[in-house]
């Protein structure tokens, strides 16, 4: 199950806050409020939630000033939240790394395992096995960048992708059944990578028939990465209309649509709109 892209969080939010100012609420509407006093979840901190598909909560949190979290899933059959935290399982991080215990993103792939992005690397669970298929990748097993990995995305052909922000950061793609690594970071050029190290985000949208592009979104402009052809393509950034200005993390939904907001005109902002698969 794909995560709501945090423009359209914003988006619905923003028409729903419309609406009900207008009409009241439904009978049948309420809220529960999640906290770590009321659940055990690992600090008031959150920067990821993800849905599995049979409906399980994975929060992910941490408190800042001890740096002590991870994640905690909600098992509903036991009414109870189990949680999987850098204090019992060290193989996550260490509480003496500032951002090991921070969990950026969270994307599944084909079968079932989760993949992490964390501020200091990645890391690895499979909910099926449980503690014992932790694996963390950072800069001491690893040739991920550093920086603060910002979002995770699967390609159809299982490899992994990192976009990683600040401090050596840049693009990685991971391919599980070789083990092997490709990074983009500064100063590279391979591919027709822009050297960028500030990246937002790192989206793959599948193309009909095969193959599939990486949306890519850094400080300094937009650019693609075509699975057919090898090679990225950087993108027009000029405030000209009809041009895309941002690309939002999981901005991939289910029918394999792109959203973005484009430039619409001075004064005018900009629009939220989608891609087709088929362009």
């Amino acid at each position: 199950m794909r995560k709501i892209p945090k423009i359209l969080t914003l988006a619905v939010l923003a028409c729903l806050g419309f609406t009900i100012s207008w009409a009241d609420p439904p009978e049948d509407f309420a809220w529960r409020f999640y906290t770590s006093g009321n659940t055990g979840v690992q600090g008031d901190w959150s920067d990821a939630v993800w849905i599995a598909p049979d409906n399980t909560p994975y929060v992910c949190c941490y408190n800042p000033f001890f740096e002590e979290g991870g994640f905690a899933r909600f098992v509903e059959d036991e009414n109870r939240w189990e949680n999987f935290s850098t204090l019992t399982y060290p193989v996550m991080g260490d509480r003496e790394v500032t951002g090991s215990a921070r969990i950026s993103d969270i994307e599944p792939d084909a079968e079932g395992g989760l993949w992490m992005g964390t501020w200091v690397g990645a890391l690895f669970f499979d909910p099926a096995i449980g503690p014992d298929s932790f694996v963390r990748y950072g800069s001491d097993n690893s040739p991920i960048p550093g920086g603060r990995t910002m979002d995770v995305d699967i390609a159809p052909d299982g490899s992994v992708w990192f976009a990683c922000y600040g401090n050596g950061g840049g693009l990685a793609r991971y391919v599980p059944t070789s083990g092997d690594w490709t990074v983009w970071a500064y100063g590279d050029s391979a591919n027709g990578w822009p050297g960028w190290t500030t990246l937002a985000s790192a989206v793959v949208q599948p193309k009909p028939g095969g193959g599939y592009l990486v949306w890519i979104d850094d400080t300094f402009g937009l650019a693609t990465y075509d699975s057919d052809t090898d090679l990225f393509t950087v993108l027009a950034n000029n405030d000209v209309p009809g041009e895309i200005e941002s690309i939002p993390t999981n901005a991939c939904d289910d029918e394999g649509n792109i959203w973005m907001l484009r430039y619409v005109a001075p004064g005018q902002l900009y629009t939220l709109e989608y891609r087709q698969p088929d362009g």
